[in-house]
């Protein structure tokens, strides 16, 4: 609109005026500067000197709300990425409720899925662990609690930098502070031209926000005074200047001076206890509400209901909005409209202007009934994208979540206080999601939900939540006290007489007890049952679990013909994370029992699925195994490949404890290819790393040490070989890694492998520990 209007605003900066343009955001995965910044360059110079030090890894962007330090860590941001190795990361934590919620809100804006047992804030610190990112956490202020999580990552991650905006400092002994200050005022007692309100900072943001609304505004020598006063009287802070330039198109400037005089006069800028700008800026926004007529102002109080933005469905289907009234708060800055990549319209409202609706709703008889409606409306956004979930619509689904997990996560604590049956049904349903991002956070709010809907709450929302509980504890390792939730579930389900929960519950009793007790009988008579309830329940996701789950627990010739029957369903379903992790599983399974062709067809087959290549943990497991079932079909120089790309892969992304099998791997190969002291050393490297982890991992490295490693000791000497254990033993992950990826690629021909073959590494999703 402002190109079709040659707005003024859009002209070459003008120096004197302090413009300040960022770098091309889609290219740094940041989010895109709006408009222009006026007035910021002495201190983004400041703020880049700070992050140039080496000695500087946490700095804090100090001020009131409204003064501007979110626009100055994203310019810092933009001038700064292109010099970190990964870029940067920009982590909103307006919509954020708790300071439990901080770490997994981070590690699902680096794409950063727990792996096993771990922690949200584990995954971060494995991650990050040797990134050079610069991290930037914006609206830390209702998170402080949330700032020793600051320090571990700044204690764990030496080449992580993290800026942080807040109203207060973090407090930490090697945090940084830099205080934003208000924007320039003209100076006073001088008599100003139209050159000085145009180059001044704080007037020249004024005018600047006043074409955009209107791109026949002009500035005349005589409304001089009148810019100059409203923006001292505003004391330069750049979202109540914004608010006051809003109102430029429906009254002149004298008047709007004059008004705000005697307006900020009366509403006594603000509380008495806040600081002199706190209460400047609240008494800004209470004037730019009174001056809404009373529909907008029932629609910006509705608003304060959401978390993190709303779509525009979703705004006027809560707040009972029409799209005129929505845009004209938007007109009136008091709303922001902003487009995401694939998400179309996002509303948002500012941090500042929202804990002002907050009070405002708070004094409204319609609040409960306000907060009903957005419980209601994300259970059925929560319903609709679960229901998606091991389906082919599965990344969309995901993608939902992502996005309105704070209002979801809004609406489920509400929900717990004054409708504990809802909050109920709504836990259930985001259980699949916190199981797939892996957040062990869940099992809380899962417990708290049972307890507070209670013994009497509908049976199908107990038996999910306990369905859900039980894969949380399975997936924190914590097996027995996951048969006794799955058990309470199957009671639940048997109660209500919901066959495909039955099933669902009997897959978690087969995966559970195989994990606990090794009893494969036992494993496949659950997953038989589990089977034949899925058919009479007729829900072909659970079907397609538990013919995965027989499948994998099947041996010999028994396997494949399962597995082709599950494949079969997985595909019609579209769900690829299913697939991937039925045949690389099933794979693994096979090398253990010297089925070497069938594991290699499985596992050639796995890396056809698509979802393997997004998921880089599993991608990584799948290549190690691969490399594994060739190295047994004596295929030795093939297998180097997949086993330095599986190396590469794990150590990229921090998963550190999984390269043990790529090292033993590769241990074999350099024993075989006569390279003696490389082999003693990784094998070293082997021990250090922790492999093999389980049962069917010891089965294979048995294997390995038999056929390859006993015959390299006694050619090498038992004297040399234990001394080069020992040195691979003293060695880091990292080195250990180093040292096997410099020699597994000193081969050019393997180097071209690699890079044409298998790098299709990617952040973001998890299925749990694969086998292997």
């Amino acid at each position: 609109q402002q190109i079709l209007e040659h707005a003024p605003s859009l002209a070459a900066p003008d120096r004197a005026a302090g413009l300040v343009r960022a770098s091309d955001p889609a290219a740094l995965g940041l989010p895109a500067l709006a408009t222009a910044t006026i007035g910021r360059e002495d201190a983004l110079e400041d703020v880049l000197s700070l992050l140039g030090r080496q000695e500087v890894r946490i700095v804090t962007l100090v001020g009131p709300g409204g003064v501007g330090k979110t626009r100055l860590a994203l310019l810092a941001a933009h001038a700064s990425a292109p010099s970190c190795a990964e870029g940067a990361c920009w982590i909103e934590l307006a919509g954020v409720a708790h300071a439990d919620e901080v770490p997994s809100t981070i590690a699902r804006g680096l794409g950063v899925t727990p792996a096993g047992s771990e922690t949200s804030e584990h995954a971060l610190c494995r991650y990050l662990a040797a990134k050079q990112l610069l991290l930037v956490l914006d609206n830390f202020e209702h998170m402080i609690d949330s700032a020793r999580l600051v320090a571990e990552l700044h204690r764990s991650c030496p080449r992580l930098i993290v800026l942080v905006t807040s109203r207060e400092a973090l407090d930490l002994s090697a945090e940084h502070r830099y205080v934003v200050a208000p924007l320039r005022l003209p100076a006073r007692g001088e008599m100003l031209t139209v050159e000085d309100v145009e180059t001044t900072p704080s007037t020249a943001m004024f005018l600047a926000a006043a074409r955009r609304r209107d791109h026949r505004f002009s500035l005349e020598p005589a409304d001089v005074p009148a810019v100059a006063r409203i923006c001292t009287r505003l004391e330069g802070l750049p979202l109540a200047i914004e608010l006051a330039a809003a109102r430029t198109s429906t009254i002149d400037l004298e008047q709007l001076a004059i008004e705000l005089d005697t307006e900020l006069d009366n509403l006594g800028t603000g509380p008495r206890d806040a600081a002199a700008r706190h209460r400047t800026l609240e008494a800004a926004i209470q004037w730019s509400f009174k001056l809404l007529d009373p529909d907008l102002q029932t629609v910006f109080t509705r608003f304060a209901v959401f978390a993190g933005g709303a779509t525009l469905t979703a705004a006027q289907t809560i707040t009972g909005a029409r799209i005129d009234g929505l845009d004209a708060l938007v007109a009136k800055s008091m709303i922001e409209r902003r487009t995401e990549p694939g998400d179309g319209t996002r509303l948002v409202m500012l941090d500042t202007l929202r804990h002002f609706a907050q009070r405002q709703l708070a004094r409204q008889p319609a609040e409960a009934e306000l907060r009903r409606c957005h419980l209601e409306h994300y259970l059925d956004v929560a319903e609709e994208a679960d229901a998606q979930l091991a389906t082919r619509h599965t990344p969309r689904a995901l993608s939902v979540f992502d996005r309105e997990i704070e209002n979801l996560h809004a609406a489920r604590e509400w929900a717990l206080q004054h409708e504990p049956n809802l909050g109920l049904r709504l836990t259930g349903r985001l259980g699949s999601y916190w199981g797939i991002r892996r957040n062990p956070g869940a099992l809380g709010w899962c417990e708290a939900a049972l307890s507070a809907a209670g013994d009497h709450a509908p049976l199908l929302d107990r038996a999910r939540t306990e369905h859900r509980r039980a894969r949380l504890l399975s997936l924190l390792h914590r097996p027995e006290a996951a048969i006794a939730a799955a058990n309470v579930a199957l009671s639940l389900y048997r109660e209500a007489d919901d066959h495909a929960g039955i099933a669902n519950s009997l897959c978690s009793l087969a995966l559970d007890t195989g994990a606990l007790t090794g009893d494969l009988e036992q494993e496949r008579r659950y997953a038989q049952s589990a089977v034949q309830y899925a058919k009479i329940g007729g829900d072909e996701r659970v079907l397609a679990l538990a013919l995965s789950e027989l499948a994998e627990a099947a041996e010999g010739d028994d396997r494949l013909p399962l597995l082709e029957q599950a494949a079969v369903v997985l595909t019609r379903l579209g769900n690829e994370r299913g697939l991937t992790k039925l045949y690389s599983n099933a794979a693994y399974v096979a090398l253990t029992e010297g089925r070497v062709e069938e594991a290699n067809e499985l596992l050639e087959r796995a890396l056809e699925v698509p979802w393997t290549r997004d998921d880089p943990r599993r991608l990584a497991g799948v290549l190690g195994n691969l490399g594994l079932a060739r190295l047994f079909a004596g295929e030795p120089r093939a297998a180097r490949a997949p086993f330095a790309d599986a190396l590469r892969h794990f150590s990229t992304h921090g998963f550190d404890d999984d390269i043990g099998e790529s090292l033993a791997g590769l241990a074999a190969i350099a024993a075989i290819e006569g390279d003696l002291d490389v082999a003693a050393r990784l094998r070293g490297a082997v021990r250090t790393a922790g492999y093999p982890p389980g049962e069917f991992d010891r089965q294979i490295d048995q294997r390995l040490i038999r056929d390859y490693m006993i015959a390299a000791q006694e050619r090498l000497g038992s004297a040399k070989w234990i001394l080069g254990e020992e040195i691979g033993a003293a060695w880091t992950p990292a080195a250990a890694a180093a040292y096997a990826l410099a020699w597994a690629c000193a081969d050019v021909g393997v180097q071209g492998e690699l890079v044409a073959g298998y790098a299709h590494a990617a952040g973001g999703r998890g299925d749990g520990p694969p086998r292997g």
